[in-house]
């Protein structure tokens, strides 16, 4: 019930005389200065005036709100219960929506039956400026409710190696982190990884979650540290990385053939990364693989290199095929 078209909405204020003072006068005052016309009969009858049709047929009538103040004497006046009455009738009669708002005065106040299924505010439990505010904000159509704001960033995360966006967008943080650190001999934490997780709208028990659920997924190596909220982080498994960048346009079999020719037939003992223009990862990653089909056995030493110390006879068989 807004003020639009510059009329302000209307508010009839039913209550017991005894109450005018301490609480309907200061009331229906901030009403008034907050855009609302509060119909209070003090201001609004004079001397021969028509009771009934000055209130039933006027205030009552032309009200947007019907706003009833509840305290011990009010419920007991028969003609706070006549208004009261009408203004119900009048809701439910009328094809006007006319808003009943009981005002709840003090803790011992029995609320009659006939607004006991609505909301009512309470002066002794949210205090006289929060009930002003929120009946103010009612009649003029104003929500308090914060702006819907924009989706977070990982929700727009398209799914690949797991089930949920959150857990998608931490692994790809983490393969950021990896790939910035393709190299022997470095040590990395989660921290950098769950920072970047934040500003792409995943808190922290967010964070750990996915981290699990990669680890229980068996797509990063991890070590979970004292207290479980931060990791220690590994290379990824071999296989994991291997297709991550074979997806990223690294011809990984072509690798594979040029490394397995270098052994066989070059009879190299040694190889490092930059043999081949593949990453260190990388190029370990298809060396263990040869390993795991029996075809070499390979190590590798701080600085780096891969050390070949056995090849299978069978080796330049796999080379042909």
């Amino acid at each position: 019930m807004s003020d639009q078209g510059g009329q302000a909405p209307r508010a009839f204020v039913s209550h017991a005389s005894e109450d005018k003072d301490r609480f309907v006068l200061p009331f229906a005052t901030a009403l008034l200065a907050g855009g609302v016309d509060a119909w209070v009969d003090q201001w609004e009858m004079g001397p021969g005036d028509s009771l009934v049709q000055r209130i039933f047929e006027e205030g009552i009538a032309q009200a947007d709100a019907f706003i009833v103040v509840l305290s011990p004497i009010s419920v007991a006046k028969p003609w706070v219960r006549e208004e009261l009455d009408a203004g119900v009738v009048r809701r439910i009669t009328t094809g006007r929506a006319t808003r009943l708002i009981p005002i709840v005065l003090d803790d011992e106040v029995e609320v009659p039956a006939a607004l006991r299924h609505l909301l009512w505010e309470s002066v002794p439990k949210d205090g006289f400026d929060a009930v002003v505010r929120r009946v103010i904000d009612q009649l003029h159509g104003h929500s308090r409710k914060p702006t819907l704001g924009s989706r977070p960033a990982y929700t727009t995360t398209s799914l690949r190696w797991t089930t949920t966006p959150a857990d998608e967008t931490v692994f790809g943080l983490l393969v950021d982190e990896l790939r910035a650190h393709d190299g022997p001999g470095w040590r990395l934490f989660s921290d950098e990884v769950r920072d970047r997780a934040a500003a792409a709208g995943i808190d922290q028990d967010q964070f750990v979650e996915s981290m699990h659920a990669l680890i229980e997924a068996g797509l990063v190596k991890v070590t979970v540290m004292a207290g479980g909220s931060r990791f220690s982080l590994h290379p990824f498994p071999d296989r994991v990385w291997l297709q991550l960048q074979q997806d990223a346009g690294i011809d990984i079999a072509a690798l594979r053939r040029q490394a397995l020719a270098a052994i066989v037939n070059e009879n190299r003992k040694r190889l490092t990364e930059q043999d081949f223009d593949a990453g260190f990862h990388t190029l370990g990653g298809i060396l263990r693989s040869l390993q795991g089909e029996g075809l070499i056995t390979m190590s590798v030493v701080a600085s780096g290199e891969f050390v070949i110390s056995r090849v299978s006879p069978i080796a330049r068989r796999a080379l042909k095929d």
